[in-house]
């Protein structure tokens, strides 16, 4: 990856500067050395701190689920190195526009993606991965006790057995109708980020009224190599 043409712009949706992000592409095998240059660089690049020491746990993240993919379905596209790098780099990128206070719910985790990402990245925020598929959960408590996450919680339930919470973010590739149900989960005046392919704000708009949301924000981001998407930023009403 490292010397392959990496640079791509963010755009602006919203209150946030245009920055350079970093993406391999069309780069082959992923080592060590690499994954972390380049993590390194998109980290950098979107202004969010971190240490050796965090960039050591993303890789060790990485090799995994590279390890459990194997044998388990854990990702909804079984893929390659780089299909998995582009989910870690998608989840750093992503995040660098979330700001929860203490508390941050992945809603169908799945893989960990982009909540074991933030629990590396945020030692400070409590993250609880909801996760109905139990294989799914077992993975995540492997990564959680493989890498010392004391801040991760896996929560094997279904949004709608959890409460409600202030900051809620899926990466998850539910349904508008199942989204619909699990508004649920964030509390009056909370967050719900999603991760999203369609940026479409009028669509997005009508869905969330209909929904008890409103659309406060949408960002969009491009990196190389992959379709632009962003992250929709909702709140509840009260």
């Amino acid at each position: 990856m490292v010397g392959c043409n990496t640079h791509r712009a963010v755009e602006k949706f919203g209150p946030v500067d245009n920055q350079g992000i970093f993406y391999g592409k069309g780069c082959g095998k992923v080592n060590r050395k690499q994954f972390v240059d380049e993590m390194r660089q998109a980290l950098s690049s979107r202004g969010l701190a971190y240490s050796e020491a965090q960039l050591d746990q993303l890789y060790q993240y990485f090799t995994l689920v590279m390890r459990w993919k194997k044998i388990h379905n854990l990702t909804a596209k079984a893929g390659s190195e780089k299909n998995i790098y582009e989910h870690c780099l998608d989840s750093c990128i992503g995040l660098s526009f979330l700001s929860p206070a203490s508390t941050l719910v992945d809603l169908g985790a799945g893989a960990g993606f982009p909540g074991i990402v933030a629990a590396i990245l945020w030692p400070n925020v409590e993250v609880k991965l909801v996760e109905v598929v139990k294989k799914k959960c077992s993975f995540l408590n492997t990564v959680r006790l493989s890498l010392r996450l004391n801040n991760v919680e896996v929560m094997c339930d279904r949004a709608q057995s959890i409460g409600e919470w202030p900051y809620v973010v899926t990466r998850a590739a539910f349904s508008r109708e199942v989204l619909s149900e699990i508004v649920c989960c964030v509390a009056p005046n909370g967050n719900l980020a999603i991760f999203v392919t369609s940026l479409d704000s009028l669509e997005w708009k009508e869905w969330a009224g209909a929904a008890g949301l409103s659309l406060e924000q949408i960002f969009a981001y491009a990196p190389s190599g992959m379709d632009r998407r962003g992250i929709c930023l909702f709140q509840r009403r009260a």
